[in-house]
């Protein structure tokens, strides 16, 4: 992410920089001294804004990417969903505190630095390593989620259980 903030960010500085040599050499190109190059022109408008799409994608693969190493980590898709779902209430709840007559705000979905909740976990669920003991998991009657039941309890380097 440090690279592509960079990246964005040396891309702004350049397209700042050719609007002001463009500013600049406007007199001439009114003399007709000069060609105006409309491609040059169009690609200095459209730089910043594609560099932070390009930025914004790449966080949500990240996080995408993130969910997928904590569900390595922790082998309990149910738990990980009850806590996207948690959280996501949470900043329900703060931002009607905060903002009352605000209303439901959609926000389009290549502006997101975050993907949506259902989306990341679809993905959650759908990426679950196939276990090899199959009865870890049970499936509650017509639930969408499975719930975990009777996880192998796991040692931590100090020996204690948890």
């Amino acid at each position: 992410m440090i690279v592509a903030d960079l990246f964005s960010q040396v891309t702004w500085t350049f397209c700042l920089l050719g609007q002001v040599l463009i500013l600049i050499n406007l007199p001439l190109w009114m003399m007709h001294k000069y060609p105006m190059p409309w491609g040059l022109i169009f690609l200095l408008i459209v730089a910043p804004s594609v560099s932070m799409a390009l930025q914004l994608t790449l966080s949500r693969t990240r996080e995408f990417e993130a969910d997928s190493g904590a569900m390595e980590l922790t082998l309990d898709p149910q738990g990980l969903a009850s806590a996207l779902r948690q959280m996501e209430d949470a900043q329900k709840r703060e931002l009607k505190l905060r903002f009352p007559t605000l209303g439901r705000v959609v926000v389009p979905s290549w502006l997101r630095t975050h993907p949506k909740t259902e989306d990341r976990i679809h993905r959650l669920f759908a990426t679950v390593p196939p276990m090899r003991h199959p009865e870890v998991w049970a499936w509650d009657h017509g639930a969408s989620l499975p719930t975990a039941k009777d996880l192998p309890r796991w040692h931590h380097l100090s020996g204690f259980h948890w």
